[in-house]
C-alpha cells in the first residue's frame, strides 16, 4: 500500500512539474540536442479525454441541484471535475515537453517523466528503423531489452555495444544490450543518432537498399579528406543501392 501510494504522489508530483514546464515553454533538452516526439499515437485518446473532462465539469455543474443543501456537493464535484482535467493535461505536457533526446552526451530515451534512460554515444553500436507490434505494458523489459511501445508499436531499434545499466521503474537497475522505441519521426531520429554518432561502430537507417549497414562517418574538421570519401561512399550506395559507386 506505501508503495502504491508513493508512486500515485510521486505521478502526481510529475504532473505538476511537466505543466510548469509546458506552461513557460522550457522542455526538458539538453543544449545542443534535438528532440523528437513520440505522443502521435496518443493524441487522439489524450485530446478525447481532455475534451470530455472539460464538458463533464459543466455537465455536473448543470445536473447538481444550485440547493444550498448540495451546496458540499457542487464543491466536490467541481474540485474532482478540475483534478480530472489538470491530470489529463499534466499527461499531456508529460509526453510533450520530456521527449527523445539525441545530443552530445548521446541518445536519451523517455516515457514522459517516468522513464529517463541515458545511453551514452559510445554504447550505441546501431540504429534501424523497424517498425514491430508490441502489445502490453508502456514500459517492459525481457531478456536485456527495453521496450517502450506507444499505441502496441515500436518503430526504432537501438543495439547497443555491451551492456549498459538503467534504472527503469518497476524493474530496478537492469543491463539493457538494446532499446526498442516509437518515435513519430523515426527516419529522423535514426538520421539525428547518425550524424551525431562519430564514435557508432555501424547504422541502419531508412532509405538504405536492403538495410545495408554502413559504417557511420565520424564527424570531421572541415577539410578532413578522410571524413569527405567516407561520406561520398555513403552517399553514392544511398543514390545507386544496386551499383558498386566509383571511388571518389
Amino acid at each position: 500500500m506505501n508503495a502504491l501510494l508513493q508512486r500515485a504522489a510521486r505521478s502526481e508530483a510529475d504532473s505538476w512539474v511537466s505543466l510548469a514546464r509546458w506552461v513557460w515553454r522550457r522542455p526538458d533538452v539538453e543544449p545542443g540536442g534535438r528532440a523528437f516526439a513520440y505522443r502521435g499515437p496518443m493524441m487522439p485518446a489524450v485530446i478525447v479525454f481532455t475534451a470530455v473532462s472539460a464538458l463533464e465539469i459543466v455537465a455536473l455543474d448543470v445536473i447538481v441541484p444550485w440547493s444550498p443543501a448540495f451546496t458540499w456537493l457542487r464543491i466536490l464535484v467541481l474540485v474532482v471535475g478540475v483534478w480530472g482535467l489538470l491530470f489529463a493535461l499534466g499527461f499531456l505536457a508529460g509526453i510533450t515537453v520530456h521527449p527523445h533526446v539525441v545530443g552530445p552526451s548521446g541518445v536519451r530515451v523517455r516515457s514522459a517523466r517516468a522513464v529517463d534512460v541515458q545511453l551514452p554515444r559510445m554504447s550505441v553500436a546501431r540504429v534501424r528503423q523497424v517498425r514491430r507490434s508490441r502489445d502490453g505494458k508502456s514500459v517492459q523489459v525481457e531478456n536485456g531489452v527495453l521496450y517502450l511501445p506507444v499505441g502496441n508499436q515500436t518503430n526504432v531499434e537501438i543495439a547497443l555495444d555491451g551492456q549498459v545499466e538503467a534504472e527503469v521503474p518497476g524493474h530496478g537497475v537492469v543491463p539493457l544490450t538494446a532499446v526498442h522505441l516509437y518515435a513519430d519521426d523515426a527516419a529522423g531520429f535514426a538520421r539525428a543518432v547518425r550524424e551525431d554518432g562519430g564514435q557508432l561502430s555501424t547504422a541502419v537507417v531508412e532509405g538504405l537498399s536492403d538495410r545495408a549497414e554502413l559504417p557511420v562517418p565520424r564527424v570531421t574538421q572541415a577539410g578532413d579528406d578522410e571524413g569527405r570519401v567516407v561520406q561520398a561512399v555513403v552517399d553514392a550506395r544511398r543514390d545507386h543501392p544496386h551499383r558498386q559507386p566509383a571511388r571518389p
